[in-house]
């Protein structure tokens, strides 16, 4: 499960990399036409959470690159970031990183985020 959210990370990372200006609104974070509205918030909570998309002040439920987001996409991408990590610091490191969702406040959220992801 942990590694599916790391690939919508990586594939949303991309996303807005390649957007106008780095700049999505809510809607482009939702994994196809039929997830919900909740489970994209809760995607652009965790990459907030981990520094790399903020809130974009202009526009409500828009979010931009961070300059650490920026340099991850650059440098290949979420998945290879932690995979570079997992090699650097045998996996403590990563671990701390891929589990800090068990450590937030909207964990339930991120739990009804995981059960939609493995039904689809």
């Amino acid at each position: 499960m942990i590694a599916q959210i790391n690939t919508l990370i990586d594939s949303k990372l991309h996303l807005l990399f390649h957007a106008e200006n780095q700049i999505l609104p809510l809607l482009e974070f939702k994994k196809s036409g039929k997830s919900k509205l909740q489970d994209a918030k809760i995607l652009a909570e965790m990459m907030q959470f981990k520094g790399l998309i903020s809130p974009y002040p202009e526009k409500e439920n828009h979010y931009q690159l961070t300059d650490f987001g920026r340099q991850i996409c650059e440098q290949g991408g979420w998945c290879l970031y932690l995979e570079q990590l997992q090699n650097k610091n045998s996996g403590t490191e990563i671990a701390a990183v891929a589990l800090s969702v068990e450590k937030t406040s909207w964990k339930q959220s991120v739990k009804s985020f995981l059960q939609s992801l493995m039904k689809d």
